[in-house]
């Protein structure tokens, strides 16, 4: 194999924005060409690590995108626009939830789970989440909002959290 071209592609990392040399590989007698780079280290151009996509969706998670932007050049010395910050937290997030929606397909389907009991507790494990733990009520029927004119509500708690 001989190489035709000699392209660079640029791989983002934790570490900062690389340069790499993809050559691009064509064997005459075979009439096939071939990408060692892209082929053997699934290295593209304009994509990025598994660890940079990991930071961006922790810190999206937890802040506003503009925020978590901020707070990434703070931790890795570089700049990651917004837009890409959302773009990469939206994604993971769907991705998650694929993930849970088959993963609930497949206990149904092997017996694991009885969708017609009705389960006393669950029990969850999250991060930096707010669940809801009360009922909305209506309040006084009398009693209506100052601007909108329409019925005060109020909350009602049940339970206790643990």
């Amino acid at each position: 194999m001989k190489i035709q071209r000699t392209p660079k592609i640029k791989y983002t990392t934790i570490f900062g924005e690389l340069e790499i040399k993809s050559p691009y590989l064509w064997n005459k007698q075979l009439k096939k060409g071939m990408r060692p780079v892209t082929e053997f280290l699934g290295l593209t151009h304009g994509k990025h690590s598994i660890a940079l996509t990991k930071a961006l969706a922790d810190f999206g998670a937890e802040e506003s995108f503009g925020q978590a932007s901020l707070r990434f050049q703070e931790h890795y010395g570089f700049k990651i626009e917004v837009s890409k910050v959302g773009r990469e937290v939206k994604k993971v997030a769907r991705l998650s939830e694929l993930f849970v929606e088959q993963r609930l397909e497949k206990s149904k389907a092997e017996g694991n789970i009885n969708p017609t009991k009705k389960t006393g507790r669950l029990l969850l494990e999250l991060d930096g989440c707010h669940l809801r733990t009360g009922l909305k009520i209506s309040g006084d029927k009398t009693g209506l909002t100052k601007i909108r004119k329409i019925k005060k509500r109020s909350a009602r708690s049940e339970g206790t959290s643990e």
